[in-house]
């Protein structure tokens, strides 16, 4: 979601990242994705021109849904962002039936045909639902994972920056999980596959205006997004297996990482895109409100500060 400055969100993030964050590192799990959920709500409940905006968007998509539907993904839409934002408080704690209750992970045997190869494997995986999930969980079930991220302080006022972007790069780095940043050296991204390792990467973009490497058109809910088609090139490149991932529902606080290969003939790093994409429109139209980029549709996002989304929000 692209947010803008002020001080309101200066306070609200105050009472984020301090009391409800220490109230989150220790309460049931459960609880507190009812809490976040909660907070989505309130969230749509209060603000008629977020309601009207995501009407809009949804509408624009989706011609032929009627108002409860574009009501339930608006719902949906505010109620994930909220859980993708805040779950970095208990990620530490997810291990073990903690963790089996919150997400399964479908395709495992995709991911270990490719790390059989020894070559490492770049995983290929969209921002749906709380997007870091399944990093972690593959993290805690013992791949050696990698994360290639975006982490930029870019339009962040000072708040955000010495408190909401410190403390979630203090927990991001504790994940079971190497971190890189795109702005960093990018030959760890070989030395990574060349250790075997998984390198996760986003296909579908950061959601904003901030663009790194060479992108490419594509025809998604709507709308003509520019993506990345570095995750592709880098796979041929480095000669390792590619897989997606996405992530759906499984309940309602329960998630699915569906684990892909990619079909038969798509060899080229255009192709391979264009079979990504093809997914990412499938599993976007299974439930759009789970998706985190439809922001970048409205009309005030173009001229929105660019602020990363890993970053920008809460």
């Amino acid at each position: 979601m692209i947010v803008h400055e002020h001080p309101a969100r200066d306070l609200l993030r105050l009472l984020i990242w301090y009391p409800l964050r220490w109230f989150c590192a220790r309460a049931p799990i459960a609880l507190n994705l009812r809490l976040f959920a909660a907070m989505g709500r309130l969230h749509l409940a209060l603000s008629g021109t977020r309601r009207a905006q995501l009407r809009a968007l949804f509408g624009r998509a989706y011609p032929a849904a009627d108002a409860a539907r574009i009501a339930a993904w608006s719902r949906t839409y505010l109620i994930n962002h909220y859980v993708d934002r805040l779950s970095v408080f208990h990620y530490h704690r997810l291990r073990g039936r903690a963790l089996s209750r919150v997400i399964e992970i479908a395709g495992r045997d995709r991911l270990d045909a490719a790390l059989a190869e020894g070559r490492g494997c770049v995983l290929v995986h969209a921002h749906l639902g709380p997007s870091q999930l399944p990093l972690v969980a593959l993290g805690r079930l013992g791949y050696p994972m990698t994360q290639l991220g975006l982490r930029s302080a870019r339009g962040l006022s000072f708040i955000g920056r010495r408190v909401q972007l410190h403390h979630r790069l203090r927990l991001e780095e504790a994940f079971p999980a190497e971190m890189i940043y795109v702005t960093r050296f990018q030959r760890q991204l070989y030395r990574s596959l060349a250790a075997g390792r998984v390198l996760m990467m986003a296909g579908d973009g950061t959601g904003t205006a901030e663009r790194y490497g060479h992108h490419l058109p594509h025809a998604c809910c709507g709308h003509t997004l520019e993506l990345p088609l570095g995750p592709f090139r880098l796979a041929q490149r480095a000669g390792a297996p590619l897989r997606f991932l996405f992530l759906v529902r499984d309940g309602a606080y329960r998630y699915r990482a569906v684990i892909e290969s990619p079909p038969p003939g798509a060899e080229t790093p255009e192709q391979l895109q264009q079979a990504f994409v093809a997914r990412l429109r499938h599993w976007i139209d299974s439930d759009p409100g789970l998706w985190q980029f439809w922001d970048q549709f409205a009309p005030a996002a173009a001229s929105a500060p660019s602020i990363s989304q890993s970053t920008a929000n809460t």
